[in-house]
């Protein structure tokens, strides 16, 4: 028996307990160890009573201190800590009776045997929240052995509950101490990592957090919380990936999987979500909280992907929980809100009915149903009468008094409802929503002037997409501004389901807006964007169609207009823009079944008919087209019911000019000499000449890029196609395109910052985090590209410049002459780029792909942080061999300034394999980018930077000679 004890097999020592038993061993002859193995083997049994039975009779004959520690040990094993307690220090006074020697000046010096008994009494008072004694006997202890790590750890973490003065260090130094005497110590690296998150220092948290991991790799809970940490700095990518080894470690746990699910919901993958969520169902029982908050959760996400009946499916589940009490009215109003969403009233209220006869003030509940019956046709006295029972409750609640202002004006008592909103600013000053219902109920009553300070007052309270809205409509109607409220009100909550109509709206009057003021490359992909978020928004369908004619692109339109025919045929534009395209295409006889379709659905506009007409005379049917134009003199004095077809004659206008035009997004209704003044020169290169242009109706000055038509086509060809598709605040933005018959005019935002280097180099102070903050600025832009399939493909010093000399000028993309459209996984195979920017697979003359932004930004980063280029060489074949081997080095004397991330950075970019090589999204995420770079300035690199600046534009002025000398001999055999 006591062998098995030694070998911890604590069921087959107690059977050899009882077989002593039976054979009359057991009994008060027992010698005395025998006697204390078995209470310890029925302690580990969880049989505490029987344990302290025998160790009470064994004390009492035997009063020693060990036997009277073991009875101490068996009181807390039970559980009964403060017994534990009181019995532990009965055995330290035997001890200290037992041991006078150990006495100096009235002070115990305590041997060796007190240590388990120190740190048990601390256990049990630390269990019992009572640290300040629970930390004395840990020090008690610890004075008698210091060597002690893991009391010293646990002594730390006590100081650092109790919150004290100077708690943070004291429990610092606690866990120091311990790694001196061990430096394998995992317990204190997880332990220093708390701490210092505590502060908010996650750096040195995550540092001590891969410090813990190296010691113990398949430690769930250093995975796990390193994964926390790096939520902390939205790095959510790398704590999918911490997240991602705990489940592979354990695939069985619920809260794993649950975790992971809240992390992919905040990182919006919200079907990965739904896939760990549902798992985390399967695997947790159905009264645990992680199973409640997993269907509550996954109910969340199925309402932002508007499954309404998957919502009320889980929420439904979850009020069956018993965990459900503390958050009934939250689950009973997102079934409420989803009921609601599938017009499914009658269900909304018995929901809500039901439980506001248990909760008959929950103001949240009553709000909700007053807004159901808002909604109900002659229920809205019931909906202010919920209102009003709020009000009693909480007579400042902000909702309540609004809607109620809302409820009077939906049933037209336009005097109450601006009592009310007088009332509402009264009580909340600085309330955008009362100031903007105002503003529409004066301008129900004619008073603009009013109407208009209530509006602006309201656009200075909140940008809520609603009020940009409707102060855009209001301004466009009483011609107060300009157009740009209606652009205002646009992506920013297109997210949120709640205002996803109201913003759809904006959205689509703003792209009206942009067709009116002939920006219709603009307002093709702001049509595309309202199509992807509701396909059955058919009048933006129609006029992205009328914008691709414009930009003479029949195909396409013509495909739009198919699609919308062959889902509804009540949209009369529709069949006469085809039959437009038709005229265009010469198939004469379709579009005369299109346009008499079209005379069917709108017999009234007189339009149609002049369609017809040309169709017909065209057709050489003369004597019926006359009969048609004699009709138009006819109703050509009734009004049109819609006027949202473009001019016949314009389009014809245009089909003609066509040839006298290279490019489909050029100005053609007006010239550049008609809008803008010309300044003076800003540079000049061998094909082109830029100058400072001002236009004289915006009052704003632009760059005027001038392209000779006989030079550089294919280039100017590609940057302007490109240019024209984005809009982003970190690419250098064309604002339109004009041509005459010498010149392609670009006109492009006049950015006066100066380069990339040449600023750092004119900066007094550079260091590592001014260089990262500068990458982030080109990585957003390379970020918005590479999602519209663009690849810039030549990523250079040169083309990256700052919007104004101000110091939180933001950084620009430039020069898009060689850039490229890429669709889905297509890959180019043409030379392009500065030799020293390109990547291998460039210069092998590979497919590549977006890739190579990726290599051009680890170049670029390099030369920010050293002075000169990665793979340099006197010769440029020199330079392309290293570029094709992947050779460069981090030189000790050139890169002591810099830090591990910078350079880790930087390695993760400049990988030879394109399929190892970070993305741009991942390196936007990467800690040096995330705000880890060093601090320090950068004396030596900023020393090299300025010499290989004056380099470079010695090389530059050189080649531009060369350039001007292959133009002139150009010229020459052109005449």
């Amino acid at each position: 028996g006591f062998l098995l004890l030694q070998m911890k097999d604590y069921k087959k020592a107690f059977n050899c307990v009882k077989i002593a038993a039976d054979i009359n061993i057991l009994n008060d002859n027992m010698p005395s160890i025998e006697k204390c193995q078995t209470a310890i083997v029925l302690t580990f049994l969880k049989k505490h009573e029987a344990a302290i039975n025998i160790l009470k009779n064994y004390s009492n004959r035997y009063p020693t201190s060990e036997s009277i520690a073991l009875l101490a040990y068996a009181y807390k094993k039970s559980k009964n800590y403060r017994k534990a307690i009181e019995v532990y220090n009965t055995s330290l006074d035997i001890m200290k009776q037992n041991n006078t020697q150990y006495l100096k000046s009235d002070e115990m010096v305590w041997p060796h045997e007190a240590i388990s008994i120190f740190n048990s009494i601390g256990f049990c008072h630390y269990v019992l929240k009572e640290p300040a004694l629970a930390i004395t006997a840990l020090e008690n202890s610890l004075k008698i052995n210091f060597k002690q790590p893991n009391i010293i750890i646990y002594l730390g973490k006590l100081i650092f509950d109790t919150k004290q003065k100077n708690y943070f260090h004291s429990a610092l130094l606690c866990f120091n101490k311990a790694l001196k005497i061990d430096r394998n110590l995992f317990k204190a690296y997880l332990a220093r990592s708390c701490c210092y998150a505590h502060v908010k220092n996650y750096g040195k948290a995550i540092m001590n957090c891969n410090k813990a991991i190296s010691i113990s790799p398949k430690s769930i809970r250093a995975h796990m919380y390193r994964g926390c940490l790096k939520t902390k700095i939205n790095a959510l990518e790398y704590a999918l990936d911490d997240l991602n080894v705990c489940v592979s470690l354990n695939s069985e746990s619920a809260l794993l999987y649950f975790n992971r699910g809240v992390l992919y919901h905040k990182a919006e993958k919200y079907i990965r979500g739904l896939s760990d969520y549902s798992i985390a169902i399967i695997l947790s029982s159905e009264k645990s909280l992680i199973y409640f908050k997993s269907l509550l959760n996954r109910a969340i996400i199925y309402y932002k992907l508007l499954q309404y009946r998957n919502v009320v499916a889980d929420c439904l589940n979850a009020i069956k929980s018993p965990l459900t009490k503390k958050f009934r009215s939250e689950v009973v109003n997102i079934i409420a809100r989803s009921y609601f969403r599938l017009k499914q009233y009658d269900k909304c209220l018995s929901c809500l009915n039901i439980e506001l006869k248990n909760n008959p003030r929950n103001i949240k509940l009553l709000i909700a149903r007053g807004n159901v019956y808002t909604n109900l046709k002659g229920s809205i006295h019931l909906a202010r009468d919920d209102y009003n029972k709020v009000l009693k409750i909480n007579p400042k609640c902000f909702e309540a008094m609004i809607n109620i202002a809302l409820a009077y004006k939906i049933e037209g008592k336009i005097e109450k409802s601006i009592e009310h909103c007088n009332d509402i600013i009264h009580t909340f000053p600085d309330s955008a929503e009362a100031y903007h219902i105002r503003g529409i109920l004066y301008d129900y009553r004619f008073q603009r002037e009013t109407a208009l300070s209530d509006m602006t007052k309201a656009l200075e309270l909140s940008k809520n997409a609603y009020i940009l809205n409707n102060f855009g409509i209001f301004s466009l109607l009483n011609k107060h501004i300009s157009y740009k409220y209606f652009l205002r009100a646009t992506a920013s909550n297109l997210k949120d389901t709640e205002v996803k109509n109201i913003s759809l709206i904006g959205y689509y009057n703003a792209t009206n807006l942009l067709v009116h003021n002939h920006r219709f490359q603009e307002a093709i992909e702001k049509y595309t964007y309202i199509i992807k978020n509701d396909e059955h928004f058919y009048p933006a369908y129609i006029n992205r169609a009328c914008c691709l004619m414009i930009s003479l692109n029949w195909t396409e339109a013509c495909t739009n207009l198919n699609h919308i025919i062959s889902c509804t045929k009540k949209y009369y534009e529709a069949f006469a823009l085809r039959a437009i395209i038709h005229i265009h295409g010469e198939n004469y006889s379709t579009g005369l079944k299109d346009i008499d379709y079209a005379c069917k659905l709108e017999p009234d506009n007189y339009k149609l008919y002049k369609i017809k007409g040309d169709i017909l005379f065209k057709m050489n049917k003369t004597e019926l087209a006359h009969k048609i134009y004699a009709k138009i003199l006819i109703l050509s004095s009734k009004k049109c019911k819609l006027n949202l077809i473009k001019s016949l004659i314009y389009l014809n206008q245009v089909a003609m000019n066509e040839s006298n035009y290279w490019f489909k997004g050029s100005q053609r209704s007006r010239t550049f000499d008609n809008v803008y003044d010309l300044n003076e020169e800003l540079g000049a290169g061998a094909t082109s000449k830029v100058y400072k242009c001002y236009d004289k109706l915006m009052k704003k000055h632009w760059a005027a890029k001038f392209i000779l038509k006989t030079i550089g086509k294919k280039a100017a060809k590609a940057e302007i196609s490109i240019l024209l598709k984005i809009n982003h605040p970190n690419i250098v933005r064309l604002r339109e395109v004009y041509e005459t018959k010498k010149h392609i005019i670009m006109i492009l935002e006049h950015v006066t910052g100066g380069e990339l280097f040449d600023r750092i180099i004119e900066k007094g102070y550079y260091t590592e985090k001014d260089a990262a903050k500068a990458m982030s600025y080109v990585l957003e832009g390379l970020s918005y590209l590479h999602k519209n399939e663009i690849v810039h493909r030549d990523l250079k010093p040169e083309n990256l410049l700052y919007e104004s000399t101000e110091e939180t000028s933001p950084l620009k993309i430039a020069d898009f002459g060689l850039s490229t459209i890429q669709s889905g996984i297509t890959t180019s195979k043409t030379l392009c780029g500065t030799p020293g920017y390109c990547a291998p697979e460039v210069l092998k003359g590979e497919g590549y792909g977006k890739e190579i932004d990726a290599w051009g930004i680890g170049v670029i980063t390099y030369i920010l942080l050293c002075g000169y280029e990665p793979f340099y060489h006197e010769t440029q074949s020199g330079t392309l061999r290293l570029i094709l081997k992947g050779e460069y080095s981090f030189s000790d004397e050139d890169w002591k300034e810099n830090s591990e991330n910078s350079k880790d950075f930087i390695r993760r970019l400049l990988v030879l394999n394109p399929k190892n090589r970070m993305t741009i999204d991942s390196a936007l995420n990467h800690p040096w980018i995330k705000g880890f770079a060093k601090d320090v300035e950068l004396v030596e690199a900023k020393k090299k930077l300025r010499i290989y600046v004056n380099w470079k534009k010695v090389v530059a002025a050189k080649n531009a000679i060369g350039a001007l000398k292959a133009l002139k001999f150009e010229n020459k055999t052109e005449n």
